[in-house]
């Protein structure tokens, strides 16, 4: 069981508290390697039992907690199924299932867990299965295997963490589980032996600077977020030693692949990540980070987020002198946007290919990000909610494989020069540059722009949001410098420091 020396989150951001545990910084990591297997057919399945098991109270709810999951590396695209069972001495038992499409050559996460009642079942003791079915049109190919573990989760002791819990509980799996990740098979499948496993590939794992725990983390694509998040994106790269620097504390591999060796210092005693990462693992940072914080954010900031981005929508609109998509779409095409791109998408979500049985289902990403000034077109992307939480503001090449990125460009006309590069909208760059004085004595006057919450004005937000999108595109524009230039005065709807 995990333990921690404190819930709360330190009092300012300057404290960097890397010394929460008091055993791991956040700031160390270990060299090891996955296991591998080369499967020749186009299905494996694969079972996990913890045998002799007792089930331990959670949330203090009369329930206890059971959970499985790990990590896996393909080669070939593939369906998982994942089961779990409790069955207690008397053989009653309790299931249930999940299933996942895995993206190639990129390490994806999967996780199940169930609440077994306390109160009707009659038995504590008995033992965990749980069953891992892989699937392919072709032959699977070589599949790498890290971190699988099932057990009892025996770490909810508070009963306040059962409504955090529940908030995007499937983007954390299974680190949210708190079960030992460390290793290729903390619990070794029943067929082990029937199968050649052999060396697979050299992986990082690092430090949590609550949990202790070492999880996963892609150093190849330091942008698919495993069990810690990025600590710069935009401004990569990280500059922050505390986040960027990871000691080695420990290093199994004999040879190690470049993209980790490029990592190195030269005396090959640290690793330097390009984005950084988070000391926190993330179900550390979703309770004991973000969780005190968010009763902050629950009216004044919220509504600030989302003023900023309907703001963000309506200046894209009028630069470029574009209709509201849901309504122009509905006049011109007869028929809702909403409903085109899920059908245009097959009705699935088109990163993991996860069936969306009703519109509602889906979440509309912009494919190129609203914050660099993309509108929300008929180039839209049809994305599950947890898909969409990942990719967020990032680019399709920063999101998205190669292969991808093409059957992306044929489905929303986005030509593949656009959908590989990171740029902002120059369009609206350049209608912004034409037009300084509409946007700081007309659009950011609005009532609502004016507003001050929590000391915070969403006039300024939008401005800072827009002039970060212009120094990513590299155009040597500031929009005060161009509005002194014409009225030669400072504009008064924004805070000038």
């Amino acid at each position: 069981m995990s333990v921690f020396r404190t819930p709360r989150r330190r009092l300012t951001r300057q404290r960097s508290g890397h010394t929460v545990s008091g055993i791991t910084t956040g700031g160390q990591c270990k060299i090891t390697n996955a296991e591998a297997l080369k499967q020749n057919a186009k299905e494996l399945t694969l079972t996990f039992e913890k045998n002799d098991v007792n089930l331990v109270e959670c949330f203090k709810m009369k329930k206890a907690f059971i959970a499985f999951g790990g990590y896996l590396l393909t080669s070939t695209k593939v369906s998982v199924e994942i089961n779990l069972k409790f069955v207690d001495k008397d053989n009653k038992n309790s299931k249930t299932h999940s299933e996942k499409n895995i993206t190639p050559d990129k390490w994806e996460k999967i996780g199940i867990h169930d609440f077994i009642d306390l109160k009707s079942s009659s038995s504590k003791n008995g033992k965990i299965i749980g069953t891992i079915s892989i699937k392919s049109n072709r032959n699977i190919g070589n599949i790498n295997f890290f971190g699988f573990n099932v057990n009892v989760v025996d770490y909810y002791t508070d009963k306040k963490l059962w409504d955090k819990f529940k908030q995007n509980t499937s983007i954390y799996l299974p680190e949210i589980y708190y079960l030992p990740a460390d290793k290729p098979f903390i619990v070794r499948p029943n067929e082990y032996k029937k199968h050649t496993f052999v060396i697979g590939e050299s992986v990082v794992v690092k430090s949590c600077n609550r949990c202790s725990r070492y999880l996963l983390i892609d150093l190849k694509d330091e942008l698919t977020v495993l069990s810690f998040s990025n600590h710069c994106t935009k401004k990569a790269p990280c500059k922050h030693p505390l986040f960027s620097t990871i000691n080695i504390t420990q290093n199994d591999c004999k040879t190690l692949p470049k993209f980790i060796q490029k990592k190195m210092d030269n005396v090959q005693s640290q690793i330097r990540a390009h984005n950084g990462f988070q000391l926190e693992c993330r179900s550390c940072k979703k309770f004991y980070v973000n969780a005190p914080l968010n009763p902050l954010r629950n009216s004044t900031q919220h509504k600030e987020d989302s003023l900023r981005r309907r703001g963000m929508e309506d200046l894209i609109g009028n630069l470029l002198q574009s209709k509201w998509i849901f309504h122009s779409f509905r006049l011109e095409k007869n028929q809702e946007f909403d409903t085109h791109i899920w059908e245009k998408f097959g009705k699935k979500c088109f990163n993991c290919d996860k069936n969306l049985p009703a519109k509602k289902n889906m979440a509309l990403d912009h494919t190129m990000p609203l914050v660099y000034l993309w509108p929300l077109d008929e180039h839209a992307t049809c994305l599950c909610s947890t898909c969409n939480s990942k990719k967020h503001a990032k680019f399709p090449v920063e999101f998205y494989s190669k292969s991808k990125l093409k059957q992306l460009s044929k489905i929303t006309g986005l030509v593949l020069r656009i959908l590989r590069r990171k740029i902002a909208n120059k369009d609206a760059i350049k209608a912004l540059k034409s037009h300084p004085v509409w946007f700081f004595d007309k659009f950011l006057s609005g009532a609502e722009y004016q507003k001050v919450r929590d000391g915070k004005r969403a006039a300024d937000l939008i401005y800072k949001a827009v002039q970060s999108a212009i120094k990513i595109s590299k155009m040597d524009i500031d929009l005060v410098q161009e509005y002194e230039r014409t009225t030669k005065r400072k504009p008064n709807t924004i805070t000038i420091k």
